[in-house]
């Protein structure tokens, strides 16, 4: 979820600056030979982000993240394998199909490297 913040950053007409919240989870299981154990990642952080609309409806976006990555896995020999505090960036693209509902394709760094979603502004 993201706030806007100041409309115009530098003069420039139609470059936006926003923050929001990031919550992040993941869940998947591996197999190693006769050892099989799953991991959940769970990520909470938050965003500030630079925003521009080039194109009608078509608005390009880049941010950095910062946030506690929680890894907890179900084998004892790795524990909390990858926690701690992250800091990454991000950049994507948003349509708007109208002034409310929005697709994005977005790469970066959080709990995956690539998502594809949808948005809603409210």
């Amino acid at each position: 979820m993201m706030w806007g913040v100041y409309n115009n950053v530098f003069g420039l007409d139609g470059l936006n600056s926003g923050v929001g919240v990031y919550l992040g989870f993941a869940s998947y299981k591996e197999n190693w030979g006769n050892y099989k154990y799953g991991h959940t990642i769970f990520y909470p952080g938050v965003r500030g982000q630079l925003n521009y609309t080039f194109v009608n409806n078509l608005e390009v976006y880049a941010g950095l993240l910062l946030g506690f990555q929680i890894w907890m896995s179900d084998d004892n020999y790795l524990g909390d394998h990858g926690s701690g505090l992250r800091i990454g960036g991000y950049a994507g693209l948003r349509y708007y199909f109208n002034n409310k509902w929005a697709v994005y394709l977005e790469g970066g760094y959080g709990i995956t490297n690539g998502t594809i979603g949808v948005s809603y502004k409210f």
